[in-house]
């Protein structure tokens, strides 16, 4: 619940002030929303009103933006920081609406076209100091996905987001290749989507000066991951992301050993990471069940010692390689999947007419293309609600430009894909 961050004040230049709760946006009736909004945005645009959040003190400032396209009106934070953590427009609540996300920070583009990933030192290095070891625990550093950020440096991109990242990149190109171009729609098993991680989006990014493919460890023999290290003089761990399921996970005392396997290869290999960081991983995807992605980087221990992983973090995904974040996602994108539908998963707003909101998804074998959004999570989270809201609001005025299509799984309702736009 909020504390006293539900509602904007408006500060008017005669000294008048005004109040509009959130939940303002809540309001069924659009035309009294647009006519306050488009109001207020004049005066803005002529100092004559100042519109601020009452969440903490110094009150942040608010943007009253118009979306040409649809002459919509929506309120954003100017910095979302600003805000109090309870807040609604405090990082995480508003991140998947403005630009910034954990999907971006840290990934520099360069000028040979390929993307930097300026990895936080502890994530791959092979030597840790004694600091660093106690500030981890002595343990394998694990990385926290989007509702999490774990006390790690927002100006660092986590072992999570360049995995979601990375398979989101390759799952949306197998996917354009299949639609524009007739190639494969992936088949059960992942098989197509991580072919495209090993020989393609991998030999996009960079590790400081080294590619990232040539630190990729893909589940052949453990000893490859002593040769990458020779490779690179000890530079960075071996960098892996492979297939792991419920059953091939096993506890022995106070570390995790998992069976591992390359999805275009019918052989496991055996890494491990200590319990703590496993535990921690898999209750920052709030204790998704598998199948899932399972990666981060990994350094030999020695002779017929089994490897461990540095950093470590764990990506759900579908049968077909889908990231998702909820069970009721991994439902939705295994139907669309079965019947080889054909949809991206968005990382950013990549639409201007979108501003700066990024949807679960887009089906782009409809004429508009078609935005999916899929809401699970339960009524009592207050801010969530309060952006699917917006979102739906927002997102429903873009037509003629862009269908939109959501399943409200939070309340219940069965899942029924005839009413999928065709």
């Amino acid at each position: 619940m909020y504390t006293n961050s539900g509602q904007f004040i408006i500060q008017h230049d005669d000294g008048r002030k005004e109040f509009m709760t959130h939940d303002f946006w809540l309001s069924s009736d659009p035309v009294v929303k647009k006519t306050k909004l488009a109001s207020l945005r004049k005066l803005v645009k002529l100092d004559k009103v100042l519109v601020t959040c009452s969440c903490t003190n110094p009150q942040p400032i608010m943007s009253l933006c118009h979306i040409t396209d649809s002459d919509s009106y929506y309120i954003r934070a100017i910095s979302s920081k600003a805000h109090a953590k309870s807040c609604h427009y405090y990082g995480e609540g508003s991140e998947r609406q403005s630009p910034g996300s954990i999907y971006e920070r840290g990934f520099q583009k360069k000028e040979n076209g390929l993307t930097e990933i300026k990895f936080d030192g502890q994530d791959y290095r092979l030597e840790k100091t004694e600091k660093m070891k106690k500030s981890n625990g002595g343990g394998t550093k694990t990385s926290a996905p989007l509702t999490s950020n774990g006390g790690i440096s927002t100006n660092r991109p986590t072992v999570y987001a360049t995995l979601w990242r990375l398979l989101t990149e390759s799952w949306n190109r197998t996917i354009k290749l299949a639609y524009y171009e007739g190639q494969t729609y992936p088949t059960h098993g992942a098989e197509e989507v991580y072919n495209r991680f090993v020989n393609s989006t991998a030999k996009q990014y960079t590790l400081k000066d080294i590619p990232m493919n040539k630190l990729l460890y893909k589940g052949e023999k453990t000893g490859r991951i002593s040769i990458i290290e020779d490779d690179y003089k000890s530079k960075s761990a071996a960098f892996t992301m492979l297939l792991l399921t419920d059953e091939d996970i096993e506890l022995v005392g106070d570390m995790y050993f998992l069976s591992l396997r390359n999805p275009t290869k019918s052989t496991k290999q055996v890494l491990s990471v200590d319990a703590n960081s496993f535990e921690k991983a898999l209750k920052s995807i709030r204790g998704l069940s598998g199948p899932y992605f399972a990666g981060g980087f990994v350094k030999n221990m020695g002779y017929q010692k089994i490897p461990q992983f540095v950093s470590f973090a764990l990506v759900p995904i579908n049968s077909y390689g889908v990231p998702v974040e909820s069970s009721y996602e991994r439902i939705l994108y295994t139907e669309l999947c079965k019947q080889k539908r054909p949809f991206l998963k968005c990382l950013t707003s990549s639409y201007t007419s979108w501003n700066g909101f990024v949807p679960d998804g887009l089906l782009i074998d409809t004429t508009p293309k078609t935005i999916i959004e899929v809401f699970g999570m339960s009524e009592s989270v207050e801010d969530y609600h309060i952006q699917r809201g917006i979102k739906i609001e927002h997102f429903s005025n873009l037509k003629p430009k862009f269908n939109l299509w959501y399943w409200d799984a939070y309340k219940g309702e069965k899942f029924d894909l005839s009413v999928l736009p065709q």
